[in-house]
């Protein structure tokens, strides 16, 4: 088989490609930064039970990580400039280190986040909070036990 019959996409499937990539991107984004305001309010008001959503800063890197490949296809199939060697090493080192922030930003906000709760008297309310695969919710409170109407805390600490 020639390889070089292969039809190239068209300029309409590669910026439809870069508005989805785009779009994921800012959305999520917008996500982890609307949670990191919700949290940060709860903590500054001190409200009775605060809830960490830990799995959802995970998708701070991934959404880094499609704004780089946006911007890549932008660079080479919309403008049809070929890539330099040193902006081919920065594009590298931005996908690397949008993969390293995609596992390090959860943890940091996590610990500095708890270590401040406990600080001010919080604990760790157990029966409360839920762990599926990356996805993990950590509710805090100032009163134990926790266990009293579940629906009622669950909304007050905002977990879905």
């Amino acid at each position: 088989m020639d390889i070089t019959a292969v039809p190239k996409p068209s300029i309409w499937y590669i910026s439809g490609i870069t508005v989805i990539f785009s779009t994921i991107g800012i959305v999520t984004l917008y996500y982890v930064v609307n949670v990191l305001i919700t949290l940060t309010t709860e903590i500054s008001s001190l409200n009775e039970l605060i809830a960490i959503d830990k799995g959802a800063y995970y998708l701070f890197g991934v959404g880094l990580i499609f704004i780089i490949f946006a911007t890549g296809l932008i660079h080479t199939r919309i403008f049809k400039k070929e890539i330099s060697n040193s902006n081919d090493k920065l594009y590298a080192y931005l996908l690397i280190g949008a993969l390293a922030l995609t596992f390090i930003i959860p943890q940091i906000i996590h610990f500095s986040a708890a270590n401040h709760l406990e600080n001010e008297g919080y604990q760790v309310c157990e029966e409360k909070s839920t762990r599926w695969l990356h996805v993990v919710t950590i509710v805090y409170t100032k009163t134990l036990p926790c266990a009293e109407e579940q629906q009622s805390i669950r909304n007050e600490a905002r977990i879905y």
